[in-house]
């Protein structure tokens, strides 16, 4: 579970050296993140805010830890990692719930296997998939340090959450009939997601990193998509007073309706809700869709970010003038905060003993035992071929030995160390806006901000993609990733050709865009080229030729004559239907306000 720095990440920092402190030293560290909180009222049926999936990890040296509740973990416990099916702050709002977690509590190290936790009940508005929390705290004693330095980390997972139509709101039979199928099908329906948090000693520093990933979020029945870039991560680091920082993913998002783009979100206008066009005939719909940035400070030794939700959506439906939905989804409620004394804690695998003796085949610095516990090739001294060994990685670095490129900014961890003096863990070391790869490839200099302006500048293509970085921000891309979506073709090209340089696949045909051009010769724009009846990837798949019509009736695939994208006009689910029972429908609307009046 390791905390990704991505390109175009924010950051915040102060700067200034001093001597680290030995252990014992006090020192604390707390992430938390909870994956999404509904708050929803179905005409009479009413769902209160629940936060479902939570994680975290709460370190402190000198013990004094509580749970979110404010009561007392067990006594002389240094490091609580738990991972829940919901965040007991607010179970009380939902006395169906039954709360339920998997806890790590340390010295002395524990690891419990992964558990299925409880299921979350909030029906009969939503249904929530099954949920997963693993957690591990390593805290060995106040002397010695962690194995790998890694203090605690906690996970949720959840298979998905979704909120009901209204086919079960208890409205009669000519009034569903009258309803757009939208609203009778799952209002929001969010995928296979998942929460993690990591408590952890960087060099001198105390590191915390809150991460979500979350699925497309789909409204109505899958008519209206939202995609977040993922992960978002937020992390909170400190080696002591004057060197606080803290970092954040600083996420995009993307709105769909019937499959087209409509809005493209930054954190530009954090705070903003941006309404989003649906049009649903008689059912007025009012969606509006906001990212928010964190609030972080840092100051005193201790670093701190947080935000109450990095995604807001609200959806409000009615029709005939009777409110049929509010519903509220926040996603992202996370935080981290890591405090150190003056100069940080030394914390070194040869300063706590947290090493232990045994083989070490490839001579790396690990011992084999140590090797496969982390999952790297006790043969090979460099598993990732980064130009770090794995022990210089784990011990000295505190890099990913399994990751070429830990921060993500371009550059192989071995080169930032060995070349170019960046950090391997910050994806922009000098903080100047600009991920060191890029600077790197530039000719810009990555340890000095001040010449990072000329590639944020809005006429400047710092990833030469043929796109200024204007016009991607216009076309929601990122401009430091010359083809954002790694479909095989830069993101000028794809605005050239019509294809979407945020969707891999913009034809939904089931073969990249960069395949259909540079491999197969067919149309992205076309889900099937040859107009044979059959999608483009279901021929490749079957072997015929996608660009022959004729070969079509051997696939027996998948046809791409279904419709094409959703509707968003008027006459979904209603036309001649409604004109027969619109009486029945305002009447009993009518009845059902005199009898709440």
């Amino acid at each position: 579970m390791a905390a990704l720095a991505l390109a175009g990440s924010a950051a915040f920092a102060a700067a200034g050296p001093a001597s680290a402190a030995t252990l014992p030293a006090p020192y604390s560290a707390d992430g938390h993140a909870d994956l999404v909180n509904l708050k929803a009222t179905l005409l009479t049926n009413t769902l209160a805010n629940a936060y479902v999936a939570h994680s975290e990890v709460v370190t402190k040296s000198q013990g004094g830890i509580v749970d979110r509740e404010g009561n007392p973990v067990k006594a002389g416990t240094r490091t609580h990692a738990v991972a829940s099916n919901v965040n007991v702050q607010v179970a009380s709002n939902n006395p169906a719930i039954q709360t339920d977690a998997t806890i790590a509590d340390s010295p002395a190290p524990v690891d419990p296997a992964a558990k299925t936790l409880l299921p979350v009940n909030l029906s009969p508005l939503a249904n929530v998939g099954v949920i997963t929390g693993d957690v591990r705290s390593n805290y060995v004693s106040d002397t010695v340090c962690p194995t790998n330095n890694i203090l605690g980390t906690s996970r949720t997972d959840v298979a998905g959450v979704s909120v009901l139509g209204l086919t079960g709101a208890g409205l009669p039979a000519p009034v569903l009939a009258a309803l757009p199928t939208q609203l009778k099908s799952a209002l929001v329906n969010v995928g296979a997601s998942y929460v993690d948090t990591k408590n952890e000693l960087v060099g001198t520093a105390v590191k915390s990193t809150s991460q979500m990933s979350i699925a497309p979020v789909g409204l109505l029945g899958g008519l209206v998509t939202v995609e977040v870039a993922n992960p978002v991560t937020m992390t909170a680091q400190s080696a002591g007073p004057g060197t606080e920082k803290t970092t954040w993913s600083n996420p995009t998002a993307v709105v769909k309706v019937g499959g087209t783009k409509v809005v493209t979100l930054d954190t530009t206008n954090s705070g903003t809700m941006i309404p989003v066009p649906v049009n649903l005939g008689l059912a007025n719909v009012d969606l509006k869709v906001g990212l928010f940035k964190p609030t972080s400070s840092t100051s005193g030794g201790t670093a701190s970010i947080g935000s109450g939700a990095v995604l807001q959506l609200d959806l409000n439906v009615k029709l005939l003038g009777t409110q049929l939905v509010n519903l509220h989804l926040g996603a992202g409620q996370m935080d981290a905060k890591a405090t150190a004394p003056t100069g940080g804690v030394e914390c070194t695998a040869t300063s706590g003993g947290g090493s232990t003796g045994g083989t070490d085949t490839d001579g790396d610095g690990l011992t084999d035992a140590q090797e496969q516990q982390l999952g790297t090739d006790p043969k090979n001294a460099d598993t990732d071929g980064d130009g770090l060994t794995d022990g210089q990685e784990v011990n000295t670095y505190g890099t990913d030995p399994l990751k070429a490129d830990t921060d993500g900014d371009g550059l192989k961890d071995g080169a930032e160390v060995n070349t170019y003096g960046t950090d391997p863990k910050d994806a922009d070391t000098d903080n100047g806006g600009v991920p060191d790869g890029v600077e790197v490839h530039n000719g810009n200099d990555p340890l000095d901000p001040a010449d990072d302006q000329a590639l944020l500048d809005p006429n400047a293509d710092p990833d030469h993609d043929g796109l200024t970085n204007a016009q991607e921000k216009q076309h929601g891309t990122d401009p430091f990733d010359a083809d954002t979506d790694n479909d095989g073709l830069k993101d000028g090209a794809e605005v050239k050709l019509g294809t979407d340089p945020t969707d891999p696949d913009t034809d939904n045909d089931g073969l990249k865009d960069g395949a259909e051009v540079n491999t197969y010769g067919t149309d992205p724009l076309d889900a099937d080229t040859d107009n044979g009846g059959v999608n483009d990837g279901t021929e490749v798949k079957h072997g015929t030729d996608p660009l022959d019509g004729s070969d079509d009736h051997a696939t027996g695939g998948e046809s791409s004559n279904h419709g094409g994208l959703p509707m968003t006009g008027a006459t979904i689910g209603l036309g001649a239907l409604i004109a027969a029972i619109v009486a029945t429908v305002a009447g009993f609307f009518v009845a059902r306000k005199r009898r709440t009046a």
